[in-house]
């Protein structure tokens, strides 16, 4: 429900200008960095990556104005290991003086060379005055950068939103749990084949846990003209200079029970068809063990 919120959310704030999709990665040398300060670590990542967006969007040879993102924390690949990267959903112009600002270049927004050096540099410059350990063959490892452009931004909203709510793995995955293994899907990106992984429940577990975030860590963030201090005068001032209407939040208004009547249709009981169901809580697993 909170995921469907968050998308319809975001799809009616969603401008008439192109979008990029942005990926900040970090060598993962780093990880047992991030295993042993997860909050410093996480925040060092989305403060230099979003300061390395907005100085590169006040440069005047690629943009000259003020940008507006998203930012979404990942921690996982595909086979549950630890893999922190940070997906950014970015607006494709910059707000100057009242006036709206496009990217100087048809072509890309940013070069992803000069993306990759100044967020490493911003990265590590934040570690040492944070006093972390920084792995002495840091500087002979990739920093991969990725961005691409996705026309309208309906497309990476829908695509990020299955992932904003949700951590490491999904029930669908699973495939089978015996008494001392769990077998599940993942997609291995080195041949784009789909394929299974057995792990001992004491792994399964151990990996599945790498992915808990520090607790009250907002993993969602939102930066520049869209951070919730300016967010809803830039989005008016935007439209008013693009002569466009503001999108309607279908969810306005409405409870939750009319919500997953919208999505789902009216809820019925799967047993005797009744309409008259009780909502319940239920207690997580590891709650309950604890």
């Amino acid at each position: 429900m909170k995921q469907h919120i968050w998308v319809e959310k975001r799809m009616s704030e969603a401008l008439d200008l192109p979008y990029y999709h942005v990926v900040f990665t970090v060598p993962d040398i780093l990880n047992p960095v991030f295993m042993s300060e997860p909050n410093k670590m996480y925040d060092i990542l989305f403060r230099s990556a979003s300061q390395t967006l907005l100085q590169l969007g006040e440069d005047e040879r690629w943009l000259g104005g003020k940008l507006g993102f998203i930012c979404v924390l990942h921690t996982w690949g595909a086979n549950l290991s630890l893999h922190p990267h940070l997906h950014v959903i970015l607006v494709g112009a910059g707000l100057r003086y009242g006036r709206l600002v496009m990217p100087k270049h048809e072509d890309f927004m940013f070069p992803v060379k000069v993306i990759g050096k100044l967020f490493r540099g911003k990265f590590l410059d934040m570690m040492r005055k944070q006093e972390l350990d920084i792995p002495h063959k840091i500087y002979s490892h990739d920093w991969v950068i990725y961005t691409k452009e996705t026309g309208t931004g309906e497309h990476i909203i829908r695509y990020l939103g299955r992932y904003t709510h949700r951590v490491a793995i999904s029930d669908s995955r699973i495939l089978n749990v015996s008494d001392s293994h769990v077998t599940f899907s993942y997609k291995d990106y080195r041949d784009g084949l789909v394929k299974k992984m057995t792990l001992s429940k004491t792994e399964f577990s151990r990996r599945f846990l790498l992915h808990a975030l520090p607790k009250g860590f907002r993993k969602i963030r939102f930066c520049g003209f869209l951070c919730n201090r300016s967010k809803k005068n830039a989005l008016i001032m935007i439209r008013n200079l693009l002569n466009s209407a503001a999108r309607v939040n279908r969810f306005d208004g409405k409870s939750n029970s009319e919500i997953y009547t919208m999505l789902y249709g009216e809820a019925v009981c799967p047993c005797c068809g009744s309409h008259d169901l009780i909502r319940i809580t239920l207690k997580p697993l590891f709650h309950l063990i604890a």
